[in-house]
């Protein structure tokens, strides 16, 4: 009877969706805005766009069990300039297995009032990642407005149908244009317990209860939003803006969690024929449960490719793990689970972890939800004790470390039915991740110059170069280099180049070089000026121009240049110093240059800059720039070689 009445409801609203098409095309029957009174580009001058309004409303019905989630959603923006036409292109997800899309309609009204209706013929059907996802099967409504101009405003409604599915999980109330009005509501069951979080705003739901055995109903309305002003390194949207998350009915607690991933997974976890014969031949030489490990993922980061997979349940559920060894590529999950698979054999402790990503903002481990995570990577716990933390889908990472995003991370380790752990992932010091230029130079008469030394690269910055590196053949990691130190003000000419740590992948990357650099020093007044420093400056300066900020800095990772440099001059020309050294040290870091000349001759130049800090709250903004200036200039500072004899 209860299925019944949901049918009943669902085809009283299609004939009043398809009764209302007339008025759609006609009228225009706003309650919360006027036609006559809209903002405009005096209002929000640097708005290329703005929403009126932003409704959603979920009615989820059924007992126990959900059986069936209905979403509307309707929203109306007005289009300011032609910067906001990007808002007239509209494309909605959804999931064929799990749900569908109905009753779309859309509308562009003029500035003087002419309805223009989009055309049904108009609306397609798309695959959602044509080119992330190798298999997906995310499909998605797409259509554009016709008949847009400045000054139009841009209406659409729809209908999404979900099946077998708990609550809409989130619901975003700021956006990156301004917003006037949005308004969230879900009613449910009111036997249910809403375990929900309002975040980046203060804002409580209007709740409208009803007796046992009846529905609930709870709703949020925010108005007079300004947009999200995008920034250089900013946070993760998750950490400024404005939204709702709800639990997941039935995962309100993170043991919840963990069982949902574990019942999805521990099948997946069985080694079939195919590993068990890899084994021995990859093993052969390890004796130690760490060697072991080692080789495992090594040998899984290196012959699994990384493919990104969404079909259906694959969002969530790994593959088999004989079928990620046989086809030779899966996802994130997949990897991790043919990892634990082949671990479990050896009787190596190894676990499936889900991580919330830095870039993906800050977990909050008051809210349990599934939806938060979007990596997996595994955590061992050898004889030891000893922690590591492993993941295979990053090439470029040795055995022991793990790329920057999963650092300083959450993550949900999942051990076993009822046995978890909700950790933080360690962050490697700044100092781990640095970059060093080993010269010696042959400084000629013209001002060019022949170098023999090295470029290393440990920690971070060393996992990221080998990434990008490794699919690159010998030419293209040339041109890499070449490239590397024409941004850093060098014309030169390359004639040896070796890389150590490169493959087998092991870290530091150490990258050897012979080359000519054309002009090293300028020549002007019968002395020679150098300017060595420039190597190691950093590139931030010129990114942090704007007079103020909103937002927090964040950086990928603390880190540290260094510069030594032994370099051989001709033999009338003399470093009239003898001793140059300057240095800054701040909140954010230091810097230091030193120039000496050694007992053989030889100019000794010594540089080093370092950024220990990670994050650079508003307030310090203005120091972190003269931080920046400051340390530019230092490092920018010339060091003069003079003839001693003048003919």
């Amino acid at each position: 009877m209860r299925r019944l009445n949901i049918l009943i409801l669902l085809i009283i609203s299609s004939l009043f969706l398809q009764c209302s098409s007339n008025k759609w095309a006609k009228e225009i029957d706003w309650k919360d805005f006027s036609l006559s009174n809209l903002p405009d580009s005096t209002d929000f001058p640097s708005a290329h766009a703005v929403i009126l309004l932003d409704e959603g409303k979920v009615d989820i019905s059924g007992s126990g069990e959900i059986k069936l989630t209905v979403f509307e959603r309707r929203r109306v923006i007005r289009i300011l300039d032609r910067g906001g036409f990007s808002y007239a292109d509209v494309v909605i997800p959804y999931s064929p297995n799990s749900s569908e899309i109905e009753m779309i309609q859309a509308r562009t009204v003029s500035p003087d009032g002419q309805i223009t209706v989009l055309d049904k013929n108009e609306i397609f059907d798309i695959d959602l990642y044509p080119k992330f996802i190798f298999y997906a099967d995310q499909k998605a409504k797409k259509f554009t407005f016709p008949a847009v101009e400045p000054g139009s405003i841009v209406e659409y409604r729809f209908r999404k149908i979900i099946k077998n599915l708990t609550l809409y999980h989130s619901w975003n109330f700021q956006d990156f244009i301004p917003t006037k009005i949005s308004r969230f509501s879900v009613t449910f069951p009111s036997s249910w317990k809403l375990n929900q979080k309002v975040y980046n705003i203060i804002l409580e739901p209007d709740s409208f209860k009803t007796p046992s055995g009846f529905k609930s109903t709870y709703r949020w309305e925010v108005k007079d939003l300004a947009g999200i002003r995008r920034e250089i390194a900013m946070p993760p949207v998750a950490d400024v803006g404005a939204y709702l998350l709800f639990s997941p009915l039935g995962l309100n607690t993170w043991k919840s969690v963990a069982n949902w991933y574990y019942d999805l997974s521990k099948d997946r976890v069985a080694a079939g024929s195919s590993i068990k014969n890899l084994l021995p031949k990859i093993l052969k030489s390890a004796s130690s449960p760490k060697e072991k490990l080692k080789i495992l993922y090594e040998w899984v980061r290196d012959n699994i490719r990384y493919v990104a997979i969404a079909i259906g349940i694959g969002s969530f559920q790994p593959h088999f793990a004989e079928d990620v060894l046989q086809n030779r590529y899966g996802d994130c999950k997949d990897m991790a689970t043919l990892l634990c698979a082949m671990a479990k054999q050896t009787d190596i402790k190894l676990y499936p972890a889900l991580v919330c990503t830095r870039p993906n903002g800050t977990l909050d481990t008051s809210l349990a939800t599934p939806f938060r995570f979007n990596h997996v990577i595994t955590y061992a716990l050898l004889p030891d004790s000893q922690v590591m933390w492993l993941d295979p889908t990053h090439k470029g990472c040795p055995f022991g470390t793990i790329p920057w995003y999963d650092q300083g991370a959450w993550a949900l380790v999942i051990k076993g039915k009822d046995d978890f752990l909700l950790t933080q992932i360690p962050d490697s010091p700044y100092s781990q991740n640095s970059t060093l230029h080993n010269w010696n130079v042959d400084l000629q008469k013209d001002g060019n110059a022949d170098v023999k030394g090295q470029l290393i690269f440990a920690g971070a910055p060393s996992t990221e170069i080998r990434r990008m590196l490794l699919p690159l053949n010998h030419t293209e990691q040339k041109r890499w280099f070449e490239s590397f130190y024409a941004r850093r003000g060098y014309s030169l000419l390359l004639n040896n180049l070796k890389f150590k740590g490169l493959y087998p992948v092991e870290d530091t990357l150490t990258v050897s070089f012979e080359m000519r650099i054309k002009n090293f020093a300028g020549i002007n007044d019968r002395s020679f000026y150098l300017n060595p420093g420039a190597l190691i400056q950093s590139e931030l300066r010129e990114l942090f121009r704007a007079p103020t900020r909103i937002y927090p800095i964040k950086f990928n990772f603390g880190f540290t240049k260094s510069l030594n440099l032994a370099i051989r001059f001709p033999s009338d020309f003399t470093f009239t110093d003898s001793l140059f050294t300057d240095s800054l040290s701040t909140r954010f870091g230091s810097v230091f240059l030193r120039a000496s000349q050694n007992s053989n001759g030889e100019l000794i130049i010594r540089a080093h800059y370092e950024q220990t800090s990670t994050s650079v709250a508003p307030e310090f903004y203005q120091q972190f720039q003269v931080f920046l200036d400051s340390s530019a200039n230092l490092l920018g500072h010339p060091i003069v070689l003079k003839k001693s004899m003048f003919p």
